[in-house]
């Protein structure tokens, strides 16, 4: 009896080792390298095919009586073979005297069905010829003299034969970028996974030729790991949010270098979605401090997988042969990243700013581009089709109409000072006068909310000329700008702090001005500095975001799905300008179910109030009455 109480205590402690225990677990993993037959025609004609035309010279002999040249390779799959079709131009003849006598010619296509070889010492791949097929110039089967063929089928053989593609450099860009996906305390699990890299079988597929990078992986597994990853340390969090905004440098190159392709619009559409959702959520994540340490690596394995059809498609189509090796490597390292990234999270893999600048340079960019800079960038204002905004003419207000009786503006002067990161940095903007005239008053409110209604008029006005809203929606559009500033800032681009007059800062530290234009979300497409400082220029800007929201989400049926009246319109493009394009379906479950979010409420009231006409209570939150 005793012994079985022995047994049965020994094998519960045995089961609750293994249940308290992370297990290390070892597994082969493919990361593949995807070589599009696109690519692979690039990389053919990079190194064998460099004469004009596409074309190489394997004979040229007896002043051109003598010639063998091949040219223009084609590729593509055809049963289980690699299909390479190459235009051929071939003469016999006999040279004497300066004439060439009794010339053969034969001129057509010759077509090689060969099987891909992988050298797994050296990675250079290379191709074995299975059969060989003759094509007239029309592509049809032919039979030639034998002594055409007897003459050009060895030069043909050896050279193709000897054709060899160095896929070292992509595998060498794998293990660059891999190496610091982990942290430090697996480093020496990092160094026995990239040791074992080795080659595995080729497969060929209708659009691809795929060579498995196999790795050996030891994943630990703990199933008890509970861990919140949310970031709670303020040094960590700072690092992470720097490597966000590179993260969001890499992503707006990557774009931009779409942006400039002959994209259809569907094709703009994913990009600019990809773009601002990657912003409105960081945001969204680090006002509620609900950010975590993997969001680069989340952001950018989504975006990937939005982005790579294009790149594959527009980089391999339109792009040049230079350079071709450095895309390679980058799809086959994003590949790998995500091959990895299914392992689960606790195999530890991370984004860092050393993979980063490695993806740069694969990419041929100089890594100097990581710059969170403020200015904007024309060619993601030309994919929102957001035209450079003009300060706008500013409506003449009489100088006695803010001086309330005579020595305000003065009084303004000694007391208030514009704060100093204005006056260094932007004395050929708006005068410190003219932003003085935009300081709340402490008692009548009447004359500045008509003013800034008249700001709002004339940005509404501007984007009504643009043409970016259809005319059954500018009345409804008109009453959405003023509800709006009411709802975003009560009708306010500055507050006074410490005795400061300076720009209105949402309470997450994003949202600037009389809009509340989000500055990470619309950093690159607005100057963010003239958003701080100039009324005019933010109520443009916010105009135009709308004018965007309503005109690519709003009105397309195939994203709402039903015809919108106008107050239900003019409440989902609030909701999106708050939250961003995911806020389409999010607003319509929530106004479906009867649960809106307070700020959908708080809007709804004030765009009732402004199509009522009552826009003077915005004095409410102005000064209490």
């Amino acid at each position: 009896m005793i012994k079985k109480i022995q047994a049965l205590l020994a094998i519960s402690t045995l089961f609750i080792v293994f249940q308290t225990t992370a297990w290390a677990t070892m597994q082969t993993v493919s990361l593949p390298i995807t070589v599009d037959y696109l690519m692979l025609r690039k990389l053919l004609v990079a190194g064998s095919f460099t004469e004009e035309g596409e074309s190489a010279t394997l004979v040229d002999e007896g002043d051109g009586c003598i010639q063998l040249r091949l040219a223009t390779p084609h590729l593509s799959e055809q049963e289980g073979t690699l299909r390479v079709e190459l235009s051929v131009f071939s003469q016999t003849g006999v040279p004497l005297g300066g004439a060439c006598y009794s010339p053969v010619k034969l001129q057509g296509y010759v077509v090689l069905y060969q099987r891909p070889v992988i050298n797994p010492v050296d990675w250079k791949l290379s191709f074995e010829t299975v059969r060989t097929e003759l094509l007239n110039v029309h592509r049809k089967s032919t039979r030639v003299a034998g002594v055409v063929w007897k003459f050009a089928e060895p030069y043909i053989a050896a050279y193709l034969s000897g054709i060899k593609i160095d896929l070292m450099p992509p595998v060498k860009n794998i293990k660059d970028f891999v190496s610091p996906l982990f942290s430090a305390d697996k480093e020496q699990q990092v160094k026995a996974m990239l040791a074992s890299m080795r080659p595995g079988t080729i497969e060929l597929e209708p659009s691809a030729l795929y060579l498995p990078v196999l790795v050996d992986v030891a994943s630990v597994y703990d199933p008890h790991e509970r861990r919140s990853n949310i970031i709670s340390d303020k040094k960590r969090l700072k690092q992470t949010v720097a490597l966000w905004e590179q993260w969001d440098d890499l992503l707006v190159h990557l774009i931009t270098r779409l942006a400039g392709r002959s994209l259809s619009e569907d094709e703009k559409e994913v990009l600019v979605g990809v773009l601002l959702e990657s912003r409105y959520r960081f945001v969204s994540e680090l006002s509620d401090e609900s950010i975590r340490h993997d969001i680069v690596r989340k952001q950018f394995i989504e975006a990937w997988r939005q982005l790579a059809p294009l790149f594959r498609k527009y980089f391999l189509q339109q792009g040049e042969s230079k350079g071709i090796l450095g895309y390679l490597g980058f799809f086959s390292s994003v590949d790998a990243l995500m091959t990895l990234d299914k392992l689960g999270p606790t195999f530890g893999v991370e984004i860092s700013t050393a993979g980063l600048v490695r993806l740069v340079e694969m990419l041929q960019v100089n890594p100097s581009f990581f710059y969170y800079g403020s200015q904007p960038n024309a060619n993601l204002q030309e994919l929102f089709h957001i035209h450079p905004l003009e300060k706008q003419e500013e409506i003449p207000i009489e100088e006695d109409s803010f001086q309330d009786n005579g020595g305000v503006l003065k009084r303004m002067f000694n007391t208030l000072t514009v704060s100093t990161a204005y006056a260094a940095t932007n004395t050929k903007q708006t005068s410190m006068r003219k932003i003085l005239q935009w300081k709340v008053p402490e008692a009548d409110v009447t004359d500045y909310i008509q003013r800034v209604r008249d700001v709002l008029k004339a940005s509404t006005a501007a984007t009504l000329i643009k043409g970016n809203v259809p005319e059954q929606q500018q009345a409804m559009f008109q009453k959405l700008i003023q509800a709006m500033a009411w709802q975003e800032s009560c009708f306010r681009q500055f507050v006074v702090k410490n005795r400061k007059l300076t720009y209105l800062l949402s309470y997450n530290r994003s949202s600037v001005g009389l809009m509340q234009v989000n500055e990470r979300v619309w950093r690159g497409l607005y100057d963010l500095n003239r958003l701080r400082w100039d009324i005019y220029y933010n109520a443009a800007a916010g105009s135009e975001i709308a004018a965007l929201y309503l005109k690519r989400y709003g009105l397309r049926k195939e994203v709402t799905n039903r015809k919108l009246d106008d107050e239900t319109m003019a409440r989902l493009i609030y909701a999106m300008y708050n939250g961003g394009p995911s806020q389409r379906t999010k607003f319509f479950k929530r106004f479906s179910s009867k649960k809106l979010y307070e700020s959908d409420e708080l809007f709804w009231k004030k765009y009732q109030m402004v199509s009522a006409g009552d826009v003077g209570k915005v004095s409410l939150c102005l000064v209490g009455r």
